[in-house]
């Protein structure tokens, strides 16, 4: 469910310098080479951890589909 709301990167010095040199959530410093993801949703940049937490919130709160019945009506 989660997939589509991050986009994952490997932290830039283009990416440091313009966008973002700090998670969004925690305050941790961005390092070159860190895998960072973009939260699609909020429009920040956030730490692998702090995006693993997130991604776990959001499928909590997600209800599943009951295969039989995939109607909205």
């Amino acid at each position: 469910m989660t997939g589509n709301c991050f986009v994952r990167q490997e932290a830039t010095l283009e990416i440091i310098k313009n966008v973002a040199s700090f998670c969004a959530e925690c305050y941790s410093e961005v390092q070159k080479n860190q895998i960072i993801f973009y939260d699609m949703e909020n429009c920040c940049y956030l730490c692998e951890a702090c995006q693993e937490v997130l991604a776990e919130k959001l499928d909590a709160n997600c209800e599943s589909l009951d295969s039989k019945n995939n109607s909205l009506f």
